[in-house]
């Protein structure tokens, strides 16, 4: 009996974790999730009322997505006045607001960053995959970089 009761007081217990994990705000769980995330950084800005300028960047985002993920983080950013406020939010956490703020007018807007957020592209309006391509390769050359300069600034300490 009393193991039952162990056993029923436990799972109350991860229940209970759980529906708190459940209720707790998005915006806190990105922000933590983003301090540590590192990579190269792709942030599409668009308005949902955008049909043809971002209705054609997307399956490119989506695309690019798929090829560089590894490698590469993918947000979407959507500007719409009913959700402007959860993707500012966003955008801080990711420490690319001053990105959304400049480009909150101009959608769809696309920008690459490295992972020490350091904006190496920006790209606005519908562009040909290549020129989001080779946006990607540069952001990820200087990641690189950054990442040797970090190693060297270690290492002489």
């Amino acid at each position: 009996m009393r193991n039952l009761l162990r056993s029923v007081s436990l799972r109350a217990s991860v229940c209970a974790l759980f529906a708190f994990a459940a209720v707790l705000p998005a915006p806190l769980v990105l922000a933590a999730e983003e301090e540590s995330d590192d990579r190269v950084l792709v942030v599409f800005v668009f308005d949902k009322s955008c049909r043809i300028s971002c209705d054609a960047v997307r399956p490119i985002f989506k695309q690019l997505k798929t090829e560089y993920s590894e490698k590469v983080k993918f947000v979407e950013l959507d500007v719409s006045q009913d959700v402007l406020s959860e993707s500012q939010k966003t955008a801080k956490a990711l420490n690319i607001k001053r990105f959304l703020d400049d480009t909150e007018d101009w959608y769809p807007a696309v920008g690459v960053f490295t992972g020490g957020r350091k904006k190496i592209k920006e790209i606005l309006g519908a562009k040909p995959k290549s020129q989001y391509v080779d946006a990607i390769e540069k952001a990820l050359a200087a990641q690189q970089k950054e990442g040797t300069t970090e190693k060297a600034k270690k290492a002489n300490k």
